[in-house]
């Protein structure tokens, strides 16, 4: 007994370190090819591309044949899921909600700066508030959005 207790002992030890540096060797991996560039499809004529980078500062940018969106803020992760929160600009432009849970019209468009006018042809900025993804090995699923446009269409592809 005495000798197999110190066996037992190490290979407690050695599954525990085993265990925990391949945990952190899947996340590095992970991390590596989450931070990136992701291709989201949201209409079909626009052209969106999410950028994540590694000091936790995101941009967003997409054309259609009429516009022009784009945001940057903050992206930070909870388990599985990503969350977006942009940082608005100190110019005035109208403000586009991803999600799609708001009803919009120009007249009823709010604006990144109380009571401007937004120049004719700017881009649009693209809120994005506290808004969550899941992540999975290849995509990105969109957690907010409107859910009769998502009963209607689908959910939103990022990959």
């Amino acid at each position: 007994m005495k000798k197999i207790l110190p066996f037992f002992i190490f290979f407690i030890l050695f599954t525990t370190f085993f265990n925990c540096s391949k945990s952190a060797d899947n996340k590095l991996k992970k991390d590596k090819d989450f931070v990136r560039d992701w291709k989201v499809l949201r209409y079909p004529y626009s052209n969106a591309v999410l950028s994540l980078f590694g000091n936790n500062e995101f941009k967003y940018s997409e054309t259609g044949h009429t516009s022009e969106l784009y945001s940057e803020g903050l992206w930070s992760m909870k388990n599985d899921t990503l969350i977006l929160n942009s940082l608005r600009p100190n110019e005035c432009l109208y403000i586009d909600d991803f999600s799609l849970n708001e009803k919009e019209t120009f007249e009823s468009m709010k604006t990144t700066l109380k009571n401007c006018n937004p120049k004719p042809n700017s881009k649009f900025f693209t809120e994005f508030n506290n808004s969550k993804f899941i992540v999975k090995t290849d995509s990105l699923i969109y957690l907010n959005l409107n859910s009769d446009y998502k009963r209607q269409y689908g959910n939103y592809k990022i990959y």
